[in-house]
């Protein structure tokens, strides 16, 4: 299975119930942190983040985003308050192929406006950096991915949500700002902190394009951070300062298949291939299919060195994901691939004694 035709998942959609049966369940409780948490809780799934083959089942994880008060009510046992809403959500939703693989409680950060003033130790706000926080950046982005910004017009996000799609398969974070923004995130907002905090950007060339009062103002910002812009051709040519750069031709391709290229253009821009080479160990590790992980091993036996910290999670993957343990090419390239930059790293050791 690639990742175009992952299934429709039901688990997330059987949330609310759940959670409402939860909350039946404490109700009356002695301890009723357990039921303010489940009822004053923003509900975000992350579907999809990896296939459990010994149980055939795809494995979500579930973030509980509460307000400020109920999560100052966990103070110093917050895993145990963790471990206990997983055990008890694991007793309610049987949905068949489908599990949650991880339950975290976090504080909303839409309930959270003005904190540094209410705390009364704010000296100079005016030197608070207006830079993305993680919180924003975990919430944008799939961490662990390389971050990509997808700049289209508003009548072309179905295709951009295609290629975002596409591009997961190979560790490629997509930002497309018609679809990714929550409704409750003010949208300029939300796009000027994936713009400060992208890695990279495609932009898709539609005949109307250039007619969009935003996507030139985007190739801008990217163009004026420093950050690698990739054209992909769609009916138009690239023009203006991004004119000179090479353009991936995107007519007819099916979004795996441009996302592939858009891989390959990417790995040859030094600025982000460091970057892009944790992102490919990461979606290694994270791998959905024995398909999935074989593509990827290839992939990976083309780089010629790695730092001692990715050899490592390589040789442990197989460990921590079946996909990976029992995927035929895998077990063949990846002990070579190994030795290889094993081998690599004591050769430079020899050479700096």
């Amino acid at each position: 299975m690639n990742a175009d035709e992952r299934p429709e998942f039901k688990l997330p959609m059987m949330g609310e119930r759940i959670l409402a049966a939860l909350a039946t369940q404490y109700e009356g409780a002695k301890d009723d942190v357990l039921h303010a948490i489940v009822v004053n809780s923003r509900v975000v799934w992350d579907e999809g983040v990896s296939y459990d083959n010994y149980n055939a089942a795809y494995e979500h994880d579930l973030r509980l985003l509460v307000p400020k008060a109920v999560f100052a009510r966990t103070r110093g046992r917050l895993e145990v308050i963790q471990d206990q809403l997983k055990k008890d959500l694991d007793s309610l939703a049987h949905c068949r192929g489908e599990l949650v693989q991880r339950l975290t409680v976090e504080l909303d950060e839409n309930t959270i406006e003005g904190w540094r003033q209410d705390s009364g130790l704010l000296v100079r706000p005016d030197t608070v950096s207006s830079a993305p926080t993680a919180g924003d950046l975990k919430r944008i982005w799939t961490p662990g991915f390389l971050r990509v910004f997808i700049s289209h017009v508003a009548v072309n996000k179905d295709t951009a949500m295609s290629l975002k799609l596409g591009m997961s398969y190979y560790g490629l974070s997509g930002f497309v700002a018609h679809c990714d923004i929550e409704p409750t995130r003010k949208w300029l907002d939300e796009i000027e902190r994936a713009l400060q905090s992208m890695h990279a950007m495609v932009l898709l060339l539609t005949a109307d394009f250039h007619g969009s009062k935003w996507t030139d103002q985007e190739t801008g910002m990217a163009l004026g951070r420093g950050v690698p812009v990739v054209p992909v051709r769609i009916d138009i040519d690239p023009y203006g300062f991004v004119g000179k750069l090479q353009a991936v031709s995107g007519k007819g391709k099916i979004p795996k298949e441009l996302a592939r290229e858009l891989l390959d253009v990417l790995l040859k821009n030094p600025v982000v291939r460091d970057d892009l080479t944790v992102a490919l160990v990461t979606k290694f590790e994270r791998s959905w299919d024995f398909d999935q992980a074989n593509e990827l091993i290839k992939i990976l036996s083309g780089f010629k060195t790695l730092p001692p910290s990715l050899i490592e999670r390589l040789e442990k993957a197989p460990e921590r994901n079946d996909s990976v343990a029992k995927a035929f090419t895998v077990q063949r390239m990846l002990p070579a691939l190994l030795k290889r930059l094993k081998g690599k790293r004591g050769e430079r050791r020899e050479t700096a004694k």
